[in-house]
């Protein structure tokens, strides 16, 4: 088996631009203390459609036939031992170097220094295509952007993301942490829908 596999990309097909469930764009208003109700609004969003849930979990990506395609050798550790860094859409995970690290795991070649990552991807339907994990996560940093790209104010930090979507997911949310909690573990101040009005951010659920 080759190092880089050449397989596409498969998309989710639904549009790619975050909406409210009456269909209105999210759209943050450039308050900073509304950003964790429209990242809440887009995490909505991506739970209603499915979207990018694979690259939410582990950092796979599908790519045809069954398969995933994965972006790091490690990605097994965390693929054979769900319970190794439980993640979601409300946490994304890092790269998988860092991800192992700030676990305290050993990579899949010190756990099983008799394996060969390579050949047991093989067998789980896993292939290493770096470039289809890529494409999807920029696919998710596009999504993104469409609420907030407008602000100038957090136009450096989508540029430091460089088109990593589960990076400047996790950007925004450290922007908004210093918004104040309302009531109940709500969000105190409401999120724009760019047409004048605005929505209040429920404390849970999947909106």
């Amino acid at each position: 088996m080759s190092d880089i596999e050449s397989h596409s990309s498969t998309f989710p097909t639904v549009p790619n631009v975050p909406i409210y469930l009456d269909k209105d764009p999210i759209i943050w208003d450039e308050n900073k203390a509304t950003i964790p109700g429209v990242q809440h609004g887009i995490r909505a969003w991506l739970k209603r459609t499915g979207k990018y849930k694979t690259l939410f979990t582990n950092r796979t990506a599908p790519c045809g036939h069954g398969k995933l395609a994965i972006d790091h050798p490690d990605t097994l550790v965390f693929l054979t031992d769900p319970k190794a860094d439980p993640r979601s859409y409300e946490d994304p995970p890092p790269q998988t170097p860092d991800r192992l690290k700030a676990r305290g795991l050993k990579t899949y070649e010190e756990q099983y220094p008799d394996a060969n990552a390579f050949e047991e991807m093989k067998t789980v339907g896993l292939v290493f295509a770096p470039h289809v994990v890529d494409d999807l996560n920029a696919s998710l940093f596009n999504a993104i952007s469409h609420a907030y790209s407008h602000a100038e104010s957090v136009h450096d930090i989508m540029e430091e993301c460089n088109a990593d979507g589960l990076a400047l997911m996790r950007a925004i949310d450290e922007l908004g942490a210093t918004a104040d909690a309302g009531p109940r573990g709500g969000v105190a101040g409401r999120s724009g829908d760019g047409r004048g009005r605005v929505r209040v951010a429920p404390s849970g659920g999947a909106g």
